[in-house]
């Protein structure tokens, strides 16, 4: 836990939070906290800060809030991906938690199973945990927003009107920093999406509907890699491209 995460409900006025569940018992039996230990703390979608314990018991942690910060989101990016096998799933949520995505959207393809929709991760309290445990790990305040699709053509028609869209396709020859750097004039990229398909990549009906959708496709690895994994290299690559077209280079 590099970052506590709270909710407004956990707040006892503006100055005085308790959290008394697993974060607490993280707190006193991992982090070791002892009264006066000042640690990192943010509230969601609000403010990130700095917090003291004042009050310690068997399974809560009082603290007061002693430092707190607005904090601005540095752009918005969606992600829509094929919904992956439930194991992989709660991976691929801590990371978008880590890396301050603003919605993703879990799409069905003709490689995703049907079973996979009825996982106990897709309910809201499970979704939930794995984000916030993102969001603590990488010290972000954002909580994504999730919406399930089962079918691709559905999921499409929600960000039909996005106009930065790059799908993440193995055959593709261009790399994300290609089309920053070619379009910097055009687009100041501050509303992306990114779309990975399954393990075996989409078909091609579905990439050819991509493409229809005004899609760009863009290539990570010449090698087949598992869903948590490619979503990973999508996003360094996509600050890497972000970080150059700022910078100027």
């Amino acid at each position: 836990m590099n970052l506590l995460i709270i909710e407004k409900s956990d707040l006892l006025d503006i100055r005085t939070a308790l959290v008394a569940d697993d974060r607490a018992r993280h707190l006193i039996e991992i982090k070791k906290v002892k009264l006066g230990t000042e640690i990192a703390v943010g509230l969601i979608d609000s403010w990130l800060g700095k917090a003291r314990v004042v009050e310690l018991q068997a399974k809560q942690v009082k603290l007061e809030i002693i430092e707190q910060a607005e904090v601005e989101r540095e752009f918005d990016l969606t992600l829509l991906l094929a919904l992956p096998r439930p194991q992989l799933l709660k991976k691929v949520l801590q990371i978008a938690g880590m890396w301050g995505v603003k919605e993703i959207i879990f799409s069905g393809s003709e490689k995703v199973e049907k079973s996979y929709f009825q996982s106990i991760v897709l309910e809201p309290q499970t979704l939930k945990k794995h984000l916030v445990d993102g969001m603590s790990q990488g010290v972000n305040i954002f909580l994504p927003q999730v919406r399930v699709e089962k079918h691709l053509k559905q999921a499409l028609e929600l960000i039909q009107n996005t106009k930065d869209k790059f799908l993440a396709e193995k055959t593709a020859e261009q790399k994300l920093i290609n089309f920053y750097v070619h379009n910097r004039e055009k687009s100041n990229y501050d509303k992306i999406l990114v779309a990975l398909g399954p393990e075996g990549g989409f078909m091609p009906s579905e990439i050819d509907a991509f493409v229809q959708s005004g899609f760009l496709m863009f290539n990570i690895s010449p090698y087949v890699l598992r869903v948590d994994v490619a979503l990973s290299a999508a996003l360094a690559q996509l600050y890497l491209a972000r970080s150059s077209t700022i910078n100027g280079i």
